[in-house]
């Protein structure tokens, strides 16, 4: 889920995995290497790894993605992340 007028995590690049969004509900913008991208109904949009991206939510509705990334690890390494999460010291 991804809330209205969220502003997402800061532009960041995955050195080791491949992301994968596919659009579920509402509408989410990605930027991929300076390029803007929305995606609408049934969309998906592959961020290669060692590209950078950062998605958000500027529209006022709630947005519903599927995000696939490969290979797993992608999650351990963002809890070992502080700053990956909001309130983190």
């Amino acid at each position: 889920m991804v809330p209205p007028d969220l502003g997402g995590p800061p532009t960041h690049i995955h050195s080791r995995e491949d992301e994968l969004f596919t659009r579920v509900q509402g509408r989410v913008e990605v930027e991929l290497d300076g390029t803007r991208h929305v995606l609408g109904q049934s969309d998906s949009l592959l961020m290669p790894r060692g590209v950078p991206h950062v998605f958000r939510n500027p529209f006022d509705e709630e947005a519903r993605v599927i995000a696939v990334v490969s290979p797993p690890g992608w999650r351990t390494a963002t809890e070992r992340c502080p700053s990956c999460h909001p309130g983190a010291t």
